[in-house]
């Protein structure tokens, strides 16, 4: 199946503004979580309202498409993306998660290969970052079925930022009428729009990653590239 890898990236993050070209270890965020998807042999798109992080994107060897600066999630970005391209598989990279394993990446693809009509997203298991942090978002399922996402509480596991969908999944999350109304209703979690529409989700384990969220996660990221323990 034609599958497409998309990283969306915006400047204008109200918790930590300009996160893309945070510098880690040396390194700009944008420019790691694109190197960790090109491991991957897949095409990579990077879509963004900003023309700064096309022009770094391109830098980096990568394709990157101006999209909506209207748009409330980054699947919104992918929505007008599926618009102008046609691949069976579209996986969702979040932009803030610079220690992102290739290989779990590779195994979202699949997953959606054989559940082809169900959305993939992924998961975590928790660990004492997550407790009492309601930046992270913790998953509530059943045998991997996806049941609902909160930032309240505790839970098994947290959400990862990476997703896969196919071309229809994203056009009629695109189409969704209510887009403020699900966001309000269910704490700013993107995935649960596809929850109201009546979607199945079906959640996949992968490798604890750390989402960049605010400044101060930077620290977490590098420690762990100093221990050796960078996702490859």
């Amino acid at each position: 199946m034609k599958t497409v890898i998309c990283i969306p990236s915006r400047l204008g993050s109200s918790r930590f503004p300009l996160k893309p070209f945070a510098v880690i270890d040396g390194e700009i965020m944008l420019h790691r979580v694109i190197n960790q998807c090109k491991q991957t042999s897949l095409p990579v798109y990077v879509l963004t309202p900003d023309q700064e992080i096309v022009d770094s994107a391109q830098e980096a060897g990568v394709r990157a498409e101006l999209t909506s600066s209207l748009h409330m999630t980054g699947t919104d970005r992918l929505a007008e993306f599926a618009k102008r391209h046609d691949f069976d598989i579209y996986i969702n990279v979040q932009g803030d998660e610079p220690l992102i394993n290739p290989l779990d990446i590779l195994a979202i693809a699949q997953k959606k290969q054989m559940f082809y009509n169900d959305v993939i997203g992924s998961m975590h298991r928790a660990d004492s970052r997550d407790v009492g942090n309601n930046n992270t978002v913790k998953v509530i399922e059943n045998a991997g079925q996806l049941i609902g996402l909160t930032r309240k509480g505790e839970s098994r596991h947290t959400q990862s930022g990476l997703y896969a969908f196919n071309r229809q999944e994203l056009l009629d999350y695109g189409a969704y009428p209510d887009k403020s109304g699900a966001l309000d209703r269910n704490e700013n979690i993107e995935l649960m729009r596809f929850c109201e529409m009546g979607r199945p989700v079906k959640m996949v384990v992968v490798d604890k990653g750390i989402a960049v969220d605010i400044p101060e996660d930077i620290k977490s990221v590098e420690e762990v590239l100093k221990n050796g323990e960078r996702s490859e």
